[in-house]
């Protein structure tokens, strides 16, 4: 039960106009009716450095035919990230520049070994992730360049 009511902090809904102007005047014919649409709000930039979290349940959408996890950091903050292959509930996952190259860490790409399963890549710090950052896709690190 207090899982569903913290995950009700994450959802976004988006009211429909319906055609209508700000005086309720209809100014689109043919508009209206329809669901109504929650969104739930994912952390792709876990922001918070140095801050170790815990994975406190798995969740499925079935809008989007994926799994994410429902982890809470040390200091409080809750969030919800993309599953990632070979982790569980009750594992420890940590957002570092010296973290160790595991699965669920977020570092640097000049921490990580070559040949191994990255996901969740992003171009810039604190930027939203722009490759592999689907649930259960994985890049892998073929070779780096000394420059």
């Amino acid at each position: 039960m207090d899982n569903f009511v913290l995950l009700k902090k994450f959802k976004l809904s988006i009211q429909h106009t319906g055609g209508r102007n700000i005086f309720g005047k209809i100014t689109v014919y043919h508009r209206g009716g329809g669901l109504r649409f929650s969104y739930k709000i994912y952390d792709l930039r876990r922001i918070l450095f140095d801050v170790p979290a815990l994975i406190i349940n798995q969740i499925y959408t079935t809008t989007t035919n994926k799994k994410y996890f429902f982890i809470a950091y040390s200091n409080g903050v809750l969030s919800i990230i993309p599953a990632i292959n070979g982790l569980t509930i009750n594992n420890w996952i940590v957002n570092s520049h010296l973290a160790l190259p595991k699965s669920g860490n977020a570092t640097l790409l000049l921490n990580v070994p070559i040949g191994f399963l990255i996901s969740n890549i992003s171009n810039f710090s604190l930027e939203i992730a722009s490759l592999t950052r689907s649930a259960g896709t994985a890049s892998q690190v073929l070779r780096k360049s000394c420059q």
